[in-house]
């Protein structure tokens, strides 16, 4: 829309008038077929109705002669903020300049958030001072809030809020150190590896694999500022191997770091669906869609919880602490009895609706019956399991009961041995 004319000094050429909102040109654009010349938003606003120019001509747009737009900034304007009191008549090519940046008498809105009030940039300073949104900051607890909302704040809320969330944050710094202590711990070596960017052989702490490349890991400091041209990395925390399981295109067992089981084989019961890290990425296979899977790491504590076993028919409780130190979320476990005489009704137990987090511990219990009828000391061994990965982890549990069949009382325990580095 154009400038209105009432605001010029002098006569003003028709040839500088839009011909369809009357008012002297703004941004001009002509019709190259019969060389009028239109404000551009108002030719724009005409052209959402009707793709023919207004003098019945075909409608074909360009940018107005140099000598039309020459003319117009040569004219003389007043500031459109004259009614508020700027008295500047200027060239109309320095109008923008001023009207939006320079002029003391332009209106702008409160910066302050919820305040909608617009005011003269002169008056700006005084509105600052006084407008309700503003921020103060409370001289006692050191709130900040909306000058609005001073008669509801109170320093007492604050600092219990602040209390809270100090608490909060004190909780999840201890896990992440407890974290850190699992993580950098004296067996957290991935022995024979090294760090393809900083060459630390070998590598301790959290090791970063490329999945893309056959044979490329990182320490933890370079990942934080990893260049690498791949940006698909799993974290593996400790050197660890999948027990039991051998890889099917070079022989590997067990397979040491990361394992890719083919999704199609296994539910077609194929066997030769087992992978290391290398033969993953060197080895063809008639598919490409695999799990990916780290060694499951955990430490196992028996809880100190005894109960008295009198007799066969009392009932006996396992418990333990389980401590997940991998990067992957444990779930669907079992344990099961590997070898001895466990002396209750099951060698087996699920714990299907429990998991465990990375770098999080839970406690598992067990309470079963004592079946074994014969008089003695028994021990028996437990490993941790998953259905789909058919691989024990964690450390042997040793277990030991002494059955009488007396009135005497006696004591069942258990007792966490590890048979290795899991």
């Amino acid at each position: 829309m154009g400038y209105e004319t009432e605001r010029f000094i002098g006569t003003i050429n028709d040839n500088l008038i839009c011909s369809i909102c009357q008012e002297v040109l703004e941004d001009p654009m002509e019709c190259s077929e019969c060389q009028t010349n239109f404000c551009s938003a108002c030719i724009s606003l005409w052209m959402t109705k009707s793709k023919i120019c207004p003098n019945r001509c075909d409608l074909k747009l360009q940018r107005s002669h140099r000598f039309v737009r020459s003319e117009l900034e040569k004219l003389q304007i007043y500031c459109i903020n004259k009614d508020f009191g700027c008295e500047i008549l200027l060239k109309l090519e320095f109008l923008k300049q001023h009207e939006d940046k320079d002029c003391n008498f332009r209106k702008i809105s409160c910066t302050n958030e919820g305040c909608m009030e617009k005011f003269l940039v002169s008056e700006e300073e005084n509105h600052k001072k006084s407008c309700i949104m503003r921020i103060i900051i409370c001289p006692y607890c050191n709130a900040a809030f909306k000058f609005l909302n001073q008669q509801t704040h109170s320093c007492v809320s604050v600092l219990s809020d602040l209390i809270k969330e100090l608490s909060e944050e004190s909780e999840n710094l201890d896990k992440d150190l407890r974290a850190l202590h699992h993580t950098f711990t004296e067996n957290s070596y991935h022995f024979g590896i090294k760090c393809n960017e900083c060459q630390t052989f070998p590598i301790s702490g959290a090791r970063y694999i490329c999945l893309s490349c056959p044979d490329y890991s990182l320490c933890w400091k370079c990942n934080n500022g990893r260049k690498h041209q791949h940006a698909n990395m799993f974290q593996l925390n400790k050197d660890s191997f999948h027990e039991d399981v051998t890889c099917d295109g070079c022989g590997q067992n067990p397979i040491t770091g990361l394992r890719y089981k083919c999704k199609i084989c296994e539910n077609f019961g194929n066997t030769k669906s087992d992978f290391c890290h290398k033969c993953r990425l060197t080895k063809s296979h008639d598919h490409d869609d695999f799990y990916i899977w780290a060694p499951y790491m955990v430490t196992v504590n028996a809880l100190p919880y005894f109960k008295y076993a009198i007799k066969t028919g009392d009932e006996i409780i396992r418990s333990w602490s389980i401590y997940n130190e991998g990067s992957e979320t444990l779930t669907g476990f079992f344990i099961s009895c590997i070898c001895g005489d466990c002396c209750t009704n099951s060698p087996y137990y699920e714990f299907q609706n429990i998991e465990i987090k990375p770098k999080e511990s839970r406690e598992i219990f067990i309470r079963d019956i004592i079946t074994q009828g014969k008089e003695g000391l028994y021990r028996s061994e437990w490993r941790l399991e998953t259905h789909d990965r058919i691989s024990p982890f964690g450390p042997v549990l040793s277990y030991e009961v002494f059955v009488i069949n007396h009135n005497e009382s006696v004591w069942g325990s258990f007792v966490s041995s590890f048979s290795g580095s899991f």
